[in-house]
């Protein structure tokens, strides 16, 4: 995880779109960052503890063909769109043939490069991080 923070931390720094996929177990998450509006941090704050790993916890291998063919399609729809919106993919098992869940997302008011690129700084401000808590919990 701590990978997908930094890819996405350089793109907003070098004021580049990101995608970012994953796959563990069957089920999967792909990531567009848009170049401007909401980042990954405005979805996940940051690097959960305890994340789970291939090597710990498995992959299907048909797992990492599907999330490659969803970033695919997310990948040519960002180079077709350049001013689309921060999404999220989810597919929850590849087993089942349901399709991946979309979800736009928004940017999240308390989240760290937000408050920077706006002047803020990136102390707590003891906002509850809401817009990145709804955006996981409709994804459910």
């Amino acid at each position: 995880p701590a990978t997908k923070f930094a890819i996405a931390d350089a793109a907003l720094r070098a004021g580049r779109p990101a995608l970012i996929a994953g796959a563990l177990g069957v089920t999967g998450t792909v990531v567009a960052q848009a170049r401007e509006g909401a980042c990954y941090r405005c979805l996940f704050e940051q690097p959960p503890d305890g994340a789970g790993s291939c090597s710990a916890d498995g992959v299907l291998a048909p797992t990492v063909g599907v999330i490659a063919g969803v970033a695919v399609t997310a990948a040519l729809e960002m180079l077709a769109n350049p001013g689309a919106v921060s999404q999220v993919w989810s597919i929850d098992d590849v087993c089942t043939g349901r399709p991946p869940r979309q979800l736009q997302f928004q940017p999240r008011p308390d989240c760290a490069h937000h408050r920077r690129s706006m002047g803020g700084t990136d102390s707590a401000d003891g906002a509850d991080g809401a817009g990145g808590a709804l955006a996981t919990e409709a994804m459910r």
